[in-house]
């Protein structure tokens, strides 16, 4: 996974988080609601958003000045990960990337496929 991030400031004491999610999941559910006609156990039920594995640190990677390249306004980070691990279908991953400023507060987050490339917005 690679991370670019465009950027007018150095961000020295943020975070990146960067989170695997998989999608298309089909398991059973417990329903304890009236929705869904009020069934106890819902069959086969979708699944998507899964949270499967954390690069980072689940609350981020402290991002140094030495991180930032002020020639450029970018903050690039790269992350070797093993998706044969507790994933389903690799075709079904997202990866979201965010920046959480000292407080916490996310500053700027994207979603992308994995494989996918995803220009600054």
């Amino acid at each position: 996974i690679k991370i670019n991030t465009g950027i007018i400031r150095d961000l020295n004491g943020e975070k990146l988080v960067v989170y695997i999610l998989e999608n298309k999941l089909n398991y059973n559910q417990a329903n304890y609601t009236t929705y869904f006609g009020g069934q106890s156990v819902l069959s086969n039920f979708e699944h998507n958003n899964v949270l499967r594995q954390v690069p980072t640190d689940l609350f981020g990677d402290t991002i140094t000045s030495g991180d930032f390249d002020a020639d450029s306004n970018t903050y690039e980070k790269t992350f070797s990960v093993d998706l044969t691990t507790s994933i389903e279908n690799k075709a079904n991953l997202d990866v979201v990337a965010f920046i959480v400023n000292k407080s916490g507060k996310a500053e700027n987050v994207q979603i992308s496929a994995v494989g996918a490339t995803k220009n600054f917005e």
